[in-house]
């Protein structure tokens, strides 16, 4: 059984995604504030996305399929 949680589903902040040629958006550097995942519908189903924020403004859409994800852990106490 797959317990693994659905982009769309996983309520976790984003910390960073990185492409294969190891670029890198990640919140606190560069402006990026916020990354956060989203849906678009497609031909046939919905398709996750990438969204990256500097501020309030959304400063790139990427296809989640071309990043890899990475979340933030929290300090343990």
């Amino acid at each position: 059984m797959n317990n693994v949680i659905r982009l769309e589903d996983d309520v976790r902040d984003i910390e960073s995604v990185v492409f294969l040629n190891d670029c890198e958006h990640k919140v606190g550097h560069c402006g990026v504030t916020k990354i956060a995942s989203f849906t678009e519908p497609a031909e046939f189903c919905y398709v996750p996305w990438i969204a990256v924020l500097k501020g309030n403004v959304v400063y790139a859409r990427i296809p989640a399929y071309q990043v890899s994800i990475y979340y933030r852990v929290e300090d343990a106490k």
